[in-house]
């Protein structure tokens, strides 16, 4: 009997006793998701998230893949994304009944019951006004404004093929304008390109870095970069997109109540609270006023 009880003590102290722990594959950067499980882990200490980082087309891949690493939970602001992870049957029903706000569910994909919206975010132009000055340049105002051949070598984008949000952008001119001028604008903002990224944070990196003058983004990194650099300037553009940031369970995993826990943390004031600050940067469900006057639907 002393010898069990010498074992057994000796297996808790080495870490037998597992914690809870949840893995969460997202498109984001590492900044706005290490504010949301540092903010949920402060208030469940017990659990253990891990973070999977990947574009919108490798997370795909890694997802169908039968011995892929096992996920959780996704999150992302790509609602062609969650459609296509949906058609290949990944998504499970939520664990959680979530309703977003009313005024919200006009940019809200189709996906009642598998999806929770946390937050949201515009789209629009941001830019370095260090550089503009250098350069002689104006601060862009619009689609157009990139597409001028003034900005020719000065503008940043990422590539739509492996960013959901760039490729709603992408979709956003093209609702707007039409498929003929919208993709004339397209072509023209194309060969002002310096750089085009991997990811879309990339973008705001390099434009933060003094690497282009402008280039077009979600909301939240422009806002995340304003908190570090003042010389950063952001045109949102009330024509484009709102991109809400959602989060989904999968089939298969073996931690559908914790997942509800870290959903129904980030509704909850303390969460909305994190979804606000300046490393996640999202506009938060309380907050209707970019929602309501953007046209774009």
């Amino acid at each position: 009997r002393p010898l069990f009880i010498l074992t057994i003590a000796c297996w808790l102290c080495s870490g037998g006793v597992q914690a809870a722990a949840l893995t969460v594959l997202t498109s984001f950067s590492e900044s706005p998701t290490q504010a949301m499980v540092e903010g949920f882990t402060q208030r469940h200490p017990e659990v253990k998230i891990e973070v999977i980082y990947r574009r919108t087309l490798s997370a795909q891949r890694l997802l169908s893949q039968w011995d892929g690493a096992p996920v959780d939970m996704v999150l992302s602001s790509s609602p062609t994304f969650f459609h296509s992870l949906d058609k290949a049957g990944l998504l499970a029903r939520l664990p959680v009944h979530t309703q977003p706000p009313a005024w919200l569910s006009p940019h809200i994909l189709g996906l009642d019951g598998k999806v929770a919206v946390v937050g949201y975010s515009g789209i629009g132009i941001m830019y370095n006004r260090r550089y503009l000055e250098k350069y002689r340049l104006p601060v862009p105002h619009d689609w157009q404004s990139l597409a001028d051949p003034v900005f020719m070598g000065h503008v940043m984008m990422s590539s739509p093929s492996q960013s959901g949000t760039t490729h709603m952008m992408v979709e956003s001119i093209l609702q707007q304008y039409g498929w003929q001028q919208g993709w004339a604008i397209l072509m023209q903002i194309g060969g002002n390109l310096s750089a085009i990224t991997a990811r879309s944070f990339g973008v705001s990196d390099g434009i933060s870095r003094g690497l282009a003058g402008a280039g077009l983004v979600i909301e939240s990194y422009a806002r995340t970069s304003q908190a570090h650099f003042d010389y950063i300037g952001f045109t949102p553009l009330r024509q484009g997109a709102i991109l809400p940031t959602y989060l989904a369970v999968m089939q298969g995993s073996q931690q559908s109540a914790l997942a509800g826990q870290f959903i129904d943390f980030l509704l909850s004031a303390e969460g909305q609270a994190v979804v606000g600050t300046s490393e996640m940067a999202k506009v938060t469900l309380t907050e209707p006023q970019l929602a309501q006057q953007t046209d774009f639907v």
